[in-house]
């Protein structure tokens, strides 16, 4: 979730597997502007020899730092608790596996998307610490590279749904580098002995010109139809979210350098991206609106913050940006002097300020608020003269840890213990600090006046908030939040999460009651879940018309599932679960992402679009024209908000917009990415020969440009055959498909693909159908 952010200037490493750092030093113009004669161009010869002396010096200078690191630290593993033993890493799986194990039935209603959540998976077998004379630094639980695991959801033109799994590490500059040597390279720069963590602090810079790991382990999000991975220390990641694969690194056109928040806020009215950044170093704290199609940065702030608050989440309403300034700080200046880099200050101030959309520093209306922890807002809104903030409120702060030296295990433990009630004589004790409980601010930006309260009483503790994202910045009616299971958290010194609450925000718990009515989904024991979010049902009316859908574990069975639970019947059964074929470590936050207006492909949208065209022939209007006034209306969703928000006049004819169009929605990286899918095609074990030569013609009609042969197209399908169908085919072309024409094979296949449709194959009897209930062995 949080990682060390700081931006200082350095020489890069002139290394090629390196991290690409900025150099901001010019020893060549140093050189030149330093000559005790006039200035004058340097010959050719001499430059080209001070800038090979640069380059030698710099790597010389790497190498022997590198040196010094191998020779003075050792890497010693963090060992984990038997209870903490969902949060050890897993490995990566090669491809999507196909997914049939479902108890329950997925509402045909269900929209197609992928499911995805992220979270740390440390490399290297889990977390380190590096011992030197400078004496110990660790990892903290937050650290770890982001691993992404994505449930994909889709339906064939044969009304199958069908279901995948993958995972993926998020592949950043710094992953790569670390994969590469094929050992840690980043020293620990969070926890630890001051001048260990110091010392790591600068080593870092000095070799890699960053002074921690770029993670990207915190949130997925989506901004104008791309898709993103996110932490707070670094720019996001773009990713294919098909294949998982990383694009690179997202710095919104050269527009925003330093860190990036991991919860972006998109406005509903305008489709604008609210972000911000926070830095050890001023200034503190930015701010940036990038316009919906996410091309410009709109607007860029210095919000003139005193001191580094490490804010994790930004609140937005229809006019105002929300921002909290809360005890939670970074500060290099009490770490030099022997404190901690990262600090919950318990004495500290905190403030809620309300800033116009395009305000600066002198329009923010600040609010002085009682000291508290809130990582996560649930929403914003105005009512009349008042802001309206929802949070997840505690006492004090899960991030960083203890003081270094402490007995760590027993700190968390006693911060995850259930309190009955929350007075005055427990603000400094460090039993329940963690208890979170949604809390309610009213903020009156005519006379200054704060109200609070909490809208939640002491049954549980309450984190990871989501609400249906279509009432961001305006009042809603409901949330829903993970259930801390206090005992266990405490027992293993980690959080785990034992169910999931709806919050009705305009009900009352019962008559007289100073609280919201709150329901709750309890998990069967030892069974904990993360990521969880709401999934909207497209033809619903209501607000909480859709599904909670969340990754679950049972720590018994050390089964992974994904819950899909009805929003509507929220304390009944889940609706499906569904049974996931590798391990998934508990992590942080999830998001379901629709995939091109609910799976639609562009080229083929294209093409039903021109057909549509063709058959209308109005007088006196050009096709052209008529393309031209149509399309808006073929698009929906984030489709429409991109073409809604291209500039005014950009786009003069059918073909401009055709290629944006595409430019936008099947960008090179994606067209490489179907074209690997194509060419490693698999049947899936239990796929009828059907379906799986219906999904193959979907993937090449996807990729309409993927430049690959007919014959080649049979080879890849023939070769992906299981050896039971590939054996029928062969029998039925006289065992000489390649022998055939392209044309004489595909019509061969068509036709097979129709009779196993019909009649079904031996695999029917094995292997369950994604929407047949699980029965017990007995009945069996």
């Amino acid at each position: 979730m949080y990682t060390s952010n700081y931006s200082f200037p350095v020489c890069s490493s002139s290394s090629s597997q390196r991290p690409s750092v900025p150099v901001k030093y010019d020893f060549i113009s140093f050189i030149g502007t330093s000559l005790p004669f006039p200035s004058k161009p340097l010959p050719r010869k001499l430059e080209k020899i001070l800038t090979g002396v640069h380059e030698t010096i710099k790597k010389n200078t790497v190498e022997l730092i590198d040196a010094f690191v191998d020779l003075a630290f050792d890497f010693v593993d963090q060992p984990l608790l038997p209870s903490q033993a969902n949060f050890a890493p897993v490995e990566e799986l090669e491809g999507a596996i196909h997914v049939a194990d479902i108890e329950g039935i997925i509402p045909d209603d269900f929209p197609d998307g992928v499911y995805i959540r992220n979270g740390p998976n440390p490399l290297f077998g889990g977390y380190k610490s590096a011992i030197s004379m400078f004496g110990k630094s660790s990892h903290t639980w937050i650290e770890g590279e982001g691993m992404l695991h994505a449930l994909y959801f889709s339906k064939l033109s044969s009304g199958t749904r069908t279901i995948s799994y993958k995972n993926r590490y998020v592949q950043s500059d710094t992953f790569k580098y670390e994969t590469a040597r094929r050992k840690p390279a980043f020293l620990p720069a969070i926890e630890g002995d001051s001048p260990a963590v110091f010392s790591a602090l600068m080593l870092n810079l000095l070799r890699f010109g960053t002074v921690d790991k770029f993670l990207s382990n915190t949130n997925v999000f989506e901004h104008s139809g791309r898709f993103y991975a996110i932490a707070e220390n670094h720019a996001p990641q773009e990713i294919d979210i098909k294949t998982l694969e990383t694009i690179g690194k997202w710095d919104l056109h050269g527009a925003w350098d330093g860190p990036f928040t991991s919860h972006p806020k998109k406005v509903l009215l305008t489709g604008e991206l609210v972000v911000f950044g926070v830095s050890a170093q001023r200034p503190y704290m930015k701010l940036g609106v990038l316009s919906a199609d996410g091309r410009k940065m709109k607007h860029q702030v210095d919000l003139e913050l005193k001191r580094c608050t490490l804010c994790h989440d930004i609140g937005v309403t229809e006019s105002y940006n929300v921002i909290m300034d809360f005890p939670l700080t970074i500060d290099i200046n009490r770490l030099m002097t022997g404190g901690s880099l990262i600090r919950y200050e318990t004495e500290g101030y905190a403030r809620i300020g309300v800033m116009p959309r395009y305000g600066d520093a002198k329009s923010i209306r600040w609010f002085e608020v009682e000291p508290c922890a809130a990582l996560h807002m649930i929403n914003c809104f105005e009512d009349g003269d008042e802001i309206v903030v929802m949070a997840c409120r505690a006492r004090g702060s899960i991030i960083p840890g203890p003081e270094f030296g402490s007995n760590k295990f027993e700190w968390f433990s006693r911060g995850f213990k259930h309190i009955r009630s929350v007075d005055a004589s427990q603000k400094d004790l460090q039993d329940g600090a963690f208890f979170s409980r949604v809390y309610e601010w009213r903020l009156n930006i005519e006379s200054g006046e704060v109200k609070g309260r909490y809208l939640t009483g002491t049954e549980f503790s309450m984190e990871f908030p989501v609400i249906n994202e279509k009432f961001t910045g305006v009042k809603n009616k409901y949330g829903y939040t993970q259930v801390v299971d206090s005992a266990a958290s405490s027992n293993s010194g980690m959080a785990k999460y034992g169910g999931l609450a709806k919050l009705y925000f305009e009900e009352k718990a019962f008559d007289l009651s100073l609280f919201m009515k709150v329901e709750r989904h309890k998990f069967q024991e030892n069974t904990f879940c993360s990521g969880a979010t709401f999934v909207p049902n497209s033809v619903g009316v209501e607000e909480d018309d859709g599904w909670i859908i969340a990754f679950v574990h049972n720590e018994r069975t050390n089964i992974s599932q994904v819950y899909v639970i009805d929003a509507k019947k929220f304390a009944s059964e889940p609706i499906a679960k569904i049974m996931l074929p590798s391990r998934v470590p508990y992590g942080f936050h999830g998001a379901f992402l629709a995939l091109c207006s609910q799976g639609e492909e562009p080229y083929k949208h294209l093409q039903e679009f021109d057909v549509v065209c063709n058959s209308i022939k109005p007088p006196r209007i050009t096709e052209e024209q008529i393309k031209m006034r149509a399309f808006p209306f073929f698009l929906k969703d984030s489709a429409k908000d991109w073409m809604y928000y291209l500039p005014l006049g950009s786009i003069t004819t059918w073909d401009q917009l055709k290629k944006k169009f595409l430019d936008k929605y099947f960008p090179a990286s994606r067209a490489a990415s179907l074209r690997k899918e194509i060419c490693g095609i698999k049947q899936h074990s239990g796929e009828l020969l059907y379906d799986y030569w219906e999904r193959f013609k979907k993937l090449c009609i996807k990729c309409s440009k993927h430049q690959i042969s007919e014959q080649l197209l049979i080879q890849y399908f023939y070769e992906g055959l299981l050896f039971s169908d590939r054996s029928i085919i062969d029998v039925a072309s006289g065992e000489i498909l390649v022998n055939k024409t392209p044309r004489e094979a595909w019509e061969l296949i068509e036709g097979m693909a129709e009779n196993s449709q019909q009649f079904g194959t031996r695999e029917d009897v094995l292997t369950r159908k994604v929407n047949e209930v699980e029965t017990s062995s007995t009945q069996q």
